[in-house]
């Protein structure tokens, strides 16, 4: 199962046998968000503990939920075809199968390692320079009046430093460890519920095995008893967190990269929004606009009051595909943008062009980047599996050889494995593992 260490040969991987459709997970998927989003929105007194832990961990829970089918329908294969797998250490939920066990996840281990445990460097002094950076060393950020009164920045990426950096206001860049400073008791983790919080537990736990079944798999019951040991442990901690952070004075507005990006980092938002705040959510990847953007309802417009865009033809996209049926919040975020206009071309025009590729000069040398491989780690929507992505770049790679096509083979620079040593090489082509940047080769199609 590790893509690193297997056999291929020009016609593919050696006895290649995958026995698991990615698109499978569709069913379940919208099985569980269809029951899921009506029941997230309540907010009554009883119970709200876990319908608000479980929004705010919405990413979390679906991404595993999915991950506990397509390895219960693995494994069930594997056991029905008498097929011996060993898996790597990277596929939790399949090997505490294979052991006999009860899986675990890392958003466990993350809440438990809250963000103030990683103190490394001065990071005081690290706010003060970069605060002073992104408002263009004004001495505003000297005499800076307390957190409620201006915005702080959190987890950048290049899009939201930009739109700080051009923003009146004044905003201060900020670290999650000066927020979360500590840690909650080991005896919170487990604590029982009331009766009213575990009967919606319950009724989380029902709607799982009802999309389970939809999808050809049986939540067994030590599924079951998984699946309420995830909610009530991960709700507790986030609770904690809430109530932490309540003490605190919030910012009266916060920018961050990606709403939903990191768990502390959602937490923190949803805090400022209960308080009152507002949060601004920004995008990343251009051609972001142009996938399907159901996880996106669940990771950013559901999570923010604000998505900050590259343009407005990317705006103007992106609330074309709101499906108010997918938000939490119901009605999910207004779309902004730079201050400078976007190109001259409307949207129907930049849609014939992100549809028609021309190349006037044979093709003759190409630079293949595929994405990265991503283990047992799930996504919102289907992506292959990453054996079948490898056997399908096997037999590209021999298609294009065959056509006599020169290739610069350009792997993603992360994921959870990547090809074998020597993989492109085995076709007479070069690999290169530079960033984008410091790439300097001429290619037909790049």
């Amino acid at each position: 199962m590790d893509i690193s260490t297997v056999e291929f040969d020009r016609n593919g991987i050696i006895d290649f046998y995958w026995p698991y459709d990615k698109t499978r997970m569709i069913t379940v998927r919208d099985a569980v968000v269809q029951s899921m989003v009506p029941l997230l929105r309540r907010r009554s007194v009883e119970g709200d503990k876990i319908i608000i832990g479980l929004g705010i961990l919405f990413k979390w829970f679906m991404i595993n939920v999915i991950r506990y089918y397509e390895s219960s329908v693995l494994y069930n294969d594997f056991i029905e075809n008498g097929i011996k797998v060993k898996a790597p250490p990277r596929f939790s939920i399949l090997s505490a199968f294979l052991r006999g066990e009860q899986p675990s996840d890392s958003l466990l281990s993350e809440l438990r390692r809250f963000p103030g445990r990683r103190r490394i460097i001065p990071l005081q002094l690290f706010k003060l320079l970069a605060s002073l950076k992104i408002n263009n060393f004004s001495p505003r950020v000297l005499f800076s009046p307390g957190s409620g009164d201006h915005a702080i920045l959190i987890q950048p990426n290049d899009l939201a430093l930009k739109h700080a950096s051009e923003t009146d206001d004044l905003i201060l860049y900020d670290h999650l460890e000066n927020w979360f400073t500590q840690g909650p008791d080991p005896a919170i983790e487990n604590a029982a519920l009331p009766e009213p919080e575990n009967r919606i537990v319950e009724e989380v736990v029902t709607i799982i095995g009802q999309a389970m079944q939809s999808g050809g798999a049986e939540l067994s019951e030590p599924g079951q008893q998984y699946f309420r040991d995830w909610i009530s442990s991960r709700c507790n901690m986030v609770g904690y967190y809430l109530s932490f952070l309540r003490q605190k004075p919030l910012p009266a507005k916060l920018l961050i990269g990606s709403a939903g990006a990191s768990v502390f980092g959602r937490i923190f938002g949803h805090a400022v929004q209960a308080n009152g705040g507002r949060v601004i959510a920004h995008d990343h990847g251009h051609g972001n606009a142009y996938c399907e953007q159901f996880a996106n309802h669940i990771t950013e417009f559901g999570c923010c009051d604000e998505f900050f865009t590259y343009n407005r033809i990317n705006a103007d996209i992106k609330k074309d595909k709101i499906s108010p049926d997918l938000l939490i919040n119901g009605t999910g975020a207004i779309f902004s943008w730079p201050k400078e206009p976007a190109a001259g071309l409307s949207v129907s025009e930049i849609d014939k062009r992100a549809t028609e590729i021309v190349c006037n000069r044979p093709i003759k040398k190409i630079m293949f980047v595929p994405t990265a491989f991503h283990g047992e780690r799930a996504r919102l929507r289907p992506i292959p599996s990453d054996l079948a992505a490898f056997d399908f770049q096997v037999r590209l790679l021999s298609f294009f050889q065959d056509q006599g096509i020169q290739v610069i083979y350009k792997p993603h620079p992360e994921g959870a494995s990547h090809v074998p040593a020597g993989f492109s090489e085995y076709f007479g082509y070069k690999t290169i593992l530079d960033r984008f940047e410091k790439v300097h080769e001429e290619v037909d199609i790049p």
